[in-house]
């Protein structure tokens, strides 16, 4: 009996310990945490006055992201470069008259606006399909003398496929003898021009009565040859 009671005195004690251990073990660390927390306020603070919030930084970061255009598909349509619309006005003093205003002798060609390497003649001739081999002609009788004859040349910009191709040779005679036909020797002009490669004639007329115009391709392409703005000029 007496040795019972001595072991459950020991057990007591023991717990006691314990207890009174576990309490001052989280009273030292109560206190370090206060104690921290003053030292903490105190080195932020020191004047003891009321504490200065820190300052707040904020960063803001903006990506960018561009969208790489989506690759075109296969087209069958070529491209085709817009034209320049303005307008192919004379310099001041100088008066014209174009041959679109006129009625030609025997073949009509097709009047309109046609662009050239991107530029518009409003008051242009044009032939489609040029044959090859094959000049085609279109004639003109002057009411009065003109001294120069001017207009651009070249293949429309209209024309896809193996019509870019070749070239096209520009004629101008001036018929002397009044017989209606293309003389080699009363040529009196040529150019040669391609797609998207223009070319200018600007000759004299000394007087000429009645004007031959003449187109030629240069191969089999077919292609819609274009006097761009063809006038004349007193």
């Amino acid at each position: 009996m007496d040795e019972t009671r001595e072991s459950s005195t020991g057990t007591d004690s023991t717990v006691k310990v314990a207890i009174i251990t576990a309490v001052g073990t989280l009273g030292a660390a109560f206190l370090g945490g206060v104690f921290s927390v003053l030292t903490g306020y105190l080195q932020i603070n020191p004047s003891g006055g009321d504490p200065t919030p820190a300052a707040t930084a904020t960063v803001t970061v903006t990506a960018t992201v561009t969208a790489g255009a989506a690759a075109p598909g296969p087209s069958s349509e070529p491209t085709r470069p817009e034209p320049d619309t303005s307008s192919d006005s004379p310099p001041p003093g100088e008066s014209r008259l174009h041959l679109a205003d006129l009625t030609p002798v025997g073949s009509a060609w097709l009047q309109g606006t046609y662009a050239l390497a991107s530029k518009s003649h409003e008051k242009s001739l044009a032939v489609e399909g040029v044959s090859c081999g094959l000049p085609t002609q279109t004639r003109y009788h002057l009411d009065k003398p003109y001294s120069r004859f001017r207009a651009t040349v070249g293949v429309s910009d209209e024309v896809i496929g193996s019509a870019r191709t070749g070239t096209v040779d520009f004629r101008v005679y001036a018929d002397r003898d009044q017989d209606d036909r293309a003389d080699s020797d009363e040529q009196i002009g040529a150019r040669a021009a391609q797609y998207a490669q223009p070319n200018t004639i600007d000759i004299a007329l000394d007087d000429t009565q009645t004007l031959i115009l003449e187109v030629l391709a240069n191969g089999c392409s077919r292609p819609t040859a274009v006097w761009g703005d063809p006038h004349l000029i007193p």
